[in-house]
């Protein structure tokens, strides 16, 4: 079908808007020659050159146009014109499944069962084919004007695997829907997707995914720690299905061939669908690539206001950008920020610090907390997972914006444990601490009289604060005798701090 189409916008009659990504817009069209109903994805190439989606939108193209089953949505076309990519998407009239169950409350086990075993069918022909969709989740299943008939679609974080036991490493998915070993950031394979098929059946039976939670922090602590409960009106064939697709250990979790034999899904439902005709050879996979994508964004879907039949009012930018064919994307101006290394928030206690148009926070479960300017930052205790503007991305994946609270966050905390004590000892009138800063700590002996002494390991020099006032260097390696005697008591007691806490501190590494 795809050369019978038009390569113009104008060949499309926009009938309504269906909603909108976190880069693209998608409206309810009509081919002109034809009275055709598709549903039309728009993507501006700016937005995509912006936030360096270059590679998941190509992968997007490449992996749907090759597929066709019956429970997969249908891609038809895609063409280009100077500021957008459009892609010609089968129109489900039926919409979201996620719509469906909030206007419904929740969904029968008998209209689970049929919607779900479709579903099945569906991630059956993805992984036969080794393809890990990594996004299932309500949102992302459409469905046919009746809502009988489901279908999978957004396939913009699918990725095809070398192998069937290949896997992959990078955070990507939706909070509610990603697995254990995606939040812990282990290797993950085609049995992610089977909990994410766990949380589309819990949500489809209670009404809500199983880890549903007010903030994204809370939501991966809870999966972590598998923090769900089934409630008491499921039956023994639900729950045990839920409960053996909610495993903790993907090798211990159901493959899609063991979900198939489960009670709750009786075999005259995967006979509805007549899927012979669409059986491919035998799939032949390449040794286990050693390739890593990284490739996320979070997009969840909202509704937009609706406009009238046949009027473009559609994103559109000045900015000339070339074909897609000839040269993808042209480079973003501005230069990455790179971050080298992720923070930590290991050892540090939690605090809030308050001043003009910021807010610096460790809360008490180590996630670090900026705000400024109207844009929060939320960063894990170990500075892998992060949360921009309430978007979940990662470490490595991070764009401009986000990598500038991202650093504040960094140098902030780098300042606050120069000041965290790690080694906290009382030598004669004076207490010394060594603080957590690390390769080279710094170091402070506070003394009873308010005299003072700071030095970073490494420097060369002890800062001197008298009782007196003013200040002076000394290098700890340098005669000091000309010193008066209550200055040289200040470097002695100083030194011998000095000594005394890197000593506990080597028995603290050895134990």
């Amino acid at each position: 079908m795809e050369s019978k189409l038009g390569s113009r916008l104008p060949d499309y009659e926009v009938i309504k808007p269906l909603g909108r990504g976190a880069y693209s817009y998608v409206y309810h069209v009509k081919y002109r020659s034809t009275s055709q109903e598709f549903a039309l994805k728009i993507i501006e190439k700016q937005v995509v050159v912006q936030k360096n989606l270059t590679n998941r939108l190509l992968n997007e193209i490449k992996l749907q146009k090759r597929l066709n089953h019956p429970c997969i949505v249908k891609f038809y076309h895609s063409f280009e014109d100077e500021d957008c990519i459009y892609l010609v998407l089968e129109y489900c009239a039926g919409g979201e499944l996620f719509s469906y169950i909030k206007s419904e409350g929740r969904l029968s086990e008998d209209e689970t069962r049929m919607l779900c075993s479709q579903l099945v069918d569906g991630i059956d022909y993805l992984h036969n084919r080794g393809i890990l969709h990594r996004d299932l989740k309500l949102g992302n299943l459409l469905l046919s004007e009746d809502r009988t008939l489901l279908k999978i679609g957004d396939f913009g974080l699918a990725v095809k695997l070398s192998n069937y036991s290949e896997e992959r490493s990078t955070l990507c998915g939706t909070p509610n829907y990603i697995s254990p070993e995606v939040v812990n950031r282990q290797p993950y394979g085609l049995a992610a997707d089977l909990w994410s098929l766990g949380c589309i059946v819990y949500g489809c039976l209670t009404g809500n995914p199983p880890f549903e939670s007010p903030d994204i922090q809370t939501t991966l602590l809870k999966i972590k720690d598998m923090s769900y409960s089934l409630p008491n009106y499921l039956s023994d064939d639900a729950e045990t299905l839920i409960r053996s697709l909610l495993s903790w250990n993907p090798d211990e979790r159901l493959s899609i061939q063991d979900v198939k034999n489960q009670p709750f899904f009786k075999s005259q439902f995967f006979s509805t669908l007549d899927t012979r005709t669409l059986q491919s050879p035998t799939l032949i996979l390449s040794p286990v690539s050693k390739h890593r994508s990284a490739t996320y964004v979070d997009y969840t879907e909202t509704i937009i206001s609706p406009e009238k039949p046949g009027k473009y009012d559609l994103p559109r930018s000045n900015r000339k950008i070339k074909s897609l064919k000839q040269d993808p994307f042209a480079t973003p101006r501005s230069k990455p920020i790179v971050i080298k290394m992720p923070l930590s928030t290991a050892n540090l206690l939690p605090f809030k610090h308050i001043s003009k148009n910021r807010v610096l926070e460790i809360n008490d479960k180590g996630w670090v907390i900026v705000n400024m300017n109207n844009r929060q930052l939320e960063v894990s205790s170990d500075g892998l997972t992060v949360i921009y503007q309430g978007k979940l991305t990662n470490f490595r994946e991070m764009n401009n914006n986000c990598a500038k609270l991202y650093q504040y966050a960094q140098t902030a905390l780098d300042l606050v444990r120069s000041k965290t004590p790690k080694i906290k000892l009382q030598i004669k009138d004076a207490m010394c601490m060594l603080m957590w800063n690390e390769p080279y700590p710094n170091f402070e002996v506070d003394f009873e009289n308010g005299a003072r002494v700071c030095y970073q390991i490494g420097s060369g020099k002890l800062y001197v604060h008298p009782l007196t006032g003013g200040s002076f260097e000394i290098s700890p390696s340098e005669d000091y005798e000309h010193l008066d005697q209550s200055l040289k008591n200040i470097v002695d007691t100083t030194l011998e701090g000095l000594k005394c806490c890197i000593d506990e501190e080597r028995k603290l590494k050895i134990t």
